[in-house]
């Protein structure tokens, strides 16, 4: 995620994401977790976590985080309506809703995860890394 890299620092390891494009970083110094929001242009900075492990089940496993960053129902309905997400996809409301896009299931289409986060990082206006 090279357009990214300057704007999440120190958050320099990406440990996944979410299948609907939030990215989840970690800083290896500190072990603080970040979750970058892609289509919100920010970065949510969580306290230090142990390992990866403790990060998903400490978590990834709290019913809130679920219902809210995970949504398990929107992802069921996206599954029967779009089709079952192929390596690196996510799904994608189309068009964004920073650019006038409801965010309405209907609107959403599948998108591969480093070409959503390229776009929307221009769009934002965030310069590329070098690296």
């Amino acid at each position: 995620m090279p357009i990214w890299a300057l704007s999440v620092e120190p958050y320099t390891e990406v440990i996944g994401y979410s299948y609907f494009g939030l990215i989840f970083l970690r800083e290896p110094t500190t072990s603080k977790i970040g979750i970058l929001q892609p289509l919100r242009g920010g970065l949510s900075r969580l306290g230090p976590y142990p390992c990866v492990q403790s990060f998903r089940t400490e978590l990834l496993e709290d019913p809130g985080v679920i219902n809210d960053f995970l949504r398990p129902h929107d992802l069921k309905v996206l599954a029967e309506q779009v089709g079952e997400l192929a390596d690196n996809e996510i799904y994608i409301p189309v068009p964004y809703p920073f650019i006038g896009g409801s965010g309405d299931l209907s609107t959403y289409e599948t998108g591969d995860v480093r070409v959503f986060l390229d776009i929307v990082g221009q769009w934002w206006g965030i310069p590329a890394s070098d690296t």
